[in-house]
């Protein structure tokens, strides 16, 4: 029983380990459908959150609606509703953490760092960071360097740390040539990259090694007019003011600042937007009535800047008390499941207790009971039945037999005259000292035959003196037979189950060790382990 309890536990064990990787393999399939909307490429805001908005229309897995989630996060992300974007992004990590996607995790805590830092969260930030860098080297993330980079560049422009952000860009734009050198690669990017390196060289006086960047990215829009209809175009342009306004030229700069506001403005990039007023205000070119509307349009979007920073500060405030009553809630739960298990072992043990008790009660009633049946105890070589039940439950039922003989006391005499009750009950006697009920087919028909009678007499002398049905009387004559026969004759404790079994007139082992239990209340094994000085498993 112990084997098949194993087996069908192993069995179990598998079954859901393979039905949770069949639905993890399910929930990580993404249709051709999403996998197109979510790769269309769109230098509009608003454009990206409405593709993800059809995905999550369409979206069946959760791979699926962690794309529309994306997406909709990155369009909010460029129009500065940091917010917002944060509550899809943390939807896109939790879905990312069931589906032990690290490589969307990284992407998303990337973008989650660079919110948190916007916003003034630093602590945020460096754990979105440091889970950044935990998550590479735990998994072989393509590409993950080069992102890594972007991110750590960002944290120090943000910082106005321009000079030490000089060695990323460089080391991204690499990167990106011999990525392009291998597999070709969008223009657009390196293009970009080669612009984020020029502003850090103008930021940081390196003008000449700027003008040579810029040249670069000029190259790569000529040979791609693609670039042009992509979002690095507002700071394409915005670098290029910047740079005609440190040569002075700043008629030109003029027009390289309005073409980047425009195109800001075009495709919602809130936040292009303001490092383009912010940068054009700082070189003070402008007219003063000119300088006071950009001042206004910069002030206005730091006003949203704040209040999407006082909502993401509620809103990770919320998160750590939703955390914290959570955890305690957990606690409550941890420690009512301690305080039931403690409880339920106790119970347990207690059960176990009084059942090895009533165990040790009945293995030694059935010693006294074989010896006392034994030939040596009984002169007219016959055997007195009382195996068969622990004293508690022979007493009951006794006391119910006795009931039960008392109310039908005028019935029985009329059943059976005393002359013939007494001719079967010494033919029964003489029966159990013999071996006939060791026949496997012996049936009650069998025994009314042999004591040459019926099978309702045979019936009524075991009720009233045996207090059994024929069917456990039987069982209790052969039970008796094989336990006196294991204790006096221990060669017999070597042989299989199997071979006692048929010893005793039971051509089924598991028969034959179901009928010995209840009789005993002992497996065959443990009754003769215990005979044998070993302790029997429980």
């Amino acid at each position: 029983m112990q084997t098949l309890l194993t087996n069908l536990f192993l069995v179990a064990v598998l079954g859901l380990l393979t039905w949770s990787c069949t639905r993890d393999n399910v929930q990580s399939f993404v249709s051709h459908k999403v996998e197109n909307l979510f790769n269309r490429s769109t230098s509009d805001a608003n454009e990206t959150q409405n593709f993800g908005v059809r995905i999550l229309k369409i979206a069946e897995t959760s791979k699926e609606f962690s794309y529309g989630y994306s997406l909709i996060a990155d369009g909010l992300y460029k129009k500065e509703e940091y917010s917002n974007a944060l509550i899809f992004y943390k939807k896109v990590d939790s879905i990312s953490i069931l589906l032990n996607d690290d490589d969307r995790r990284f992407i998303t805590n990337l973008f989650m760092t660079g919110i948190y830092n916007k916003v003034g969260l630093l602590s945020r930030a460096d754990e979105s960071l440091n889970l950044c860098n935990t998550l590479i080297k735990r998994s072989a993330i393509p590409y993950s360097q080069y992102y890594l980079l972007i991110g750590e560049a960002n944290l120090l422009e943000l910082s106005y740390k321009y000079c030490e952000a000089i060695p990323k860009r460089k080391e991204l734009v690499a990167q990106i040539l011999n990525i392009s050198h291998k597999e070709g690669g969008d223009k657009s990017i390196l293009a970009d990259s080669y612009m984020q390196l020029a502003y850090n060289q103008i930021k940081c006086g390196q003008l000449s090694e700027a003008g040579l960047s810029i040249n670069k990215a000029d190259s790569l829009v000529r040979e791609d007019q693609y670039i042009n209809n992509t979002i690095i175009i507002a700071i394409y342009k915005m670098v290029k003011g910047m740079y005609a306004a440190e040569v002075n030229d700043y008629d030109q700069a003029v027009i390289y600042f309005d073409e980047a506001l425009d195109n800001a403005k075009k495709n919602n990039l809130n936040l292009e937007k303001m490092k383009i007023l912010q940068e054009r205000i700082n070189y003070n070119f402008d007219r003063f009535s000119v300088r006071k509307r950009l001042i206004k349009e910069f002030n206005d979007l730091e006003v949203l800047r704040k209040k999407q920073m006082g909502k993401i500060i509620e809103q990770e405030v919320d998160h750590k008390n939703t955390i914290i009553r959570k955890k305690e809630r957990y606690q409550i739960i941890l420690v009512s499941i301690s305080l039931i298990s403690l409880v339920a072992m106790f119970i347990l043990i207690k059960v176990f207790e009084t059942k090895r008790k009533m165990a040790n009660k009945k293995f030694n009633h059935i010693l006294l009971q074989i010896k006392e049946n034994s030939p040596e105890r009984n002169e007219d070589n016959t055997s007195q039945l009382s195996i068969s039940r622990p004293e508690e439950e022979k007493d009951k039922t006794l006391k119910g037999a006795e009931l039960t003989v008392e109310s039908k006391k005028n019935s029985d005499k009329k059943i059976l005259s005393d002359k013939k009750e007494m001719d079967l009950l010494n033919k029964l006697e003489k029966f159990e000292a013999g071996k006939e009920f060791l026949n496997n087919n012996y049936s009650i028909s069998s025994m009314a035959t042999q004591f040459e009678t019926n099978s309702k007499y045979i019936n009524f002398i075991l009720q009233k003196h045996r207090n059994k049905t024929f069917s456990d009387y039987i069982n209790s004559l052969r039970i008796l037979y094989i336990t006196r026969l294991l204790y006096e004759e221990t060669e017999y404790r070597n042989y299989k189950i199997s071979y006692l079994s048929e010893v005793c007139g039971y051509s089924s082992h598991s028969r034959f060790t179901s009928v010995f239990k209840t009789e005993t209340g002992l497996s065959p094994s443990d009754f003769i382990n215990k005979i044998s000085g070993k302790s029997p498993r429980h």
